[in-house]
């Protein structure tokens, strides 16, 4: 780059910066070192997010468990109701399929009303485990010398949007 040239420099994850290895105007050049991050940030977002998603999972168990009893309850009721409708009387089988009608509706709105719950409990987790998560990088598979290293064409900014 010329003198006085800018460069955009963006980290891998977002932390403090620990260490600033030149100064305004200095000659660099491709491959130096300009500043370290603090690599400690990194391993305490990196146990936040293992916890997150870990808690993520234990609320969407506990919702889907919730809901799920809900729909095998109604579903019950219709293998009743249509056992019903198989022997009833003549007389007897508008009611039961009406009975039994209504079962079929009361399964459909219990699923649909655990999709509608457990939603964004599902998009929570994909996003977390997308590696994706601005607040919580997750750890990625890349050196210490990378992490701690800026290399040209990198920026230093607020989101972290590194996957593996």
């Amino acid at each position: 780059m010329p003198p006085f040239a800018r460069a955009d420099i963006k980290s891998p994850y977002r932390a403090p910066v620990s260490k600033v290895n030149t100064t305004l105007g200095a000659a660099v050049e491709q491959g130096d070192t300009l500043l370290e991050l603090s690599l400690p940030t990194a391993g305490a977002y990196h146990e936040q997010t293992k916890l997150a998603l870990q808690q993520t999972d234990a609320d969407y168990g506990v919702a889907k468990k919730q809901f799920q009893a809900d729909v095998d309850v109604a579903r019950e009721h219709l293998n009743t109701a249509r056992a019903a409708e198989k022997i009833a009387l003549p007389e007897e089988l508008p009611v039961a399929s009406r009975v039994r009608g209504e079962a079929e509706q009361a399964l459909l709105q219990a699923k649909l009303d655990m999709e509608r719950a457990l939603l964004p409990f599902r998009s929570q987790r994909e996003v977390m485990r997308s590696g994706k998560w601005e607040e919580v990088p997750v750890e990625v598979g890349i050196t210490d010398e990378q992490f701690t290293a800026i290399k040209s064409g990198v920026r230093v900014g607020d989101t972290v949007l590194v996957t593996p």
